[in-house]
């Protein structure tokens, strides 16, 4: 009965537990400052934090990106059409000296 007692015990401080390796010295030394400082030593709401601004930052940076591509292609749609109102189709026929036939009169 003890013994099962212990195994649970172990069971569930493994749960909330996480091991992290090969964080460089400052990057630890920052963390570790900032939550003593913010979250009085919370390493577990500092790192939940943390995970939830990422979430929220990459979602405002995928809708910051298909907002860009969309202003992209709206200025170059209308790139393109401000180029086709400059140079209106025309039939012009130009001859060797010089005159020119545009629709069918001369000029």
């Amino acid at each position: 009965m003890v013994n099962e007692n212990i195994k649970e015990i172990v069971f569930k401080d493994r749960e909330t537990r996480l091991n992290i390796s090969r964080v460089p010295k400052k990057t630890r030394e920052e963390f570790t400052k900032f939550a003593e400082e913010e979250f009085e030593g919370d390493y577990g709401m500092l790192l939940k934090e943390l995970w939830e601004k990422y979430k929220d930052y990459s979602m405002i940076q995928q809708t910051f990106d298909v907002k860009l591509n969309y202003i992209i292609q709206l200025l170059e749609n209308e790139k393109g059409t401000a180029s086709q109102e400059r140079k209106p189709e025309k039939n012009i026929i130009k001859f060797l000296d010089g005159r020119k036939v545009e629709k069918g009169v001369k000029k």
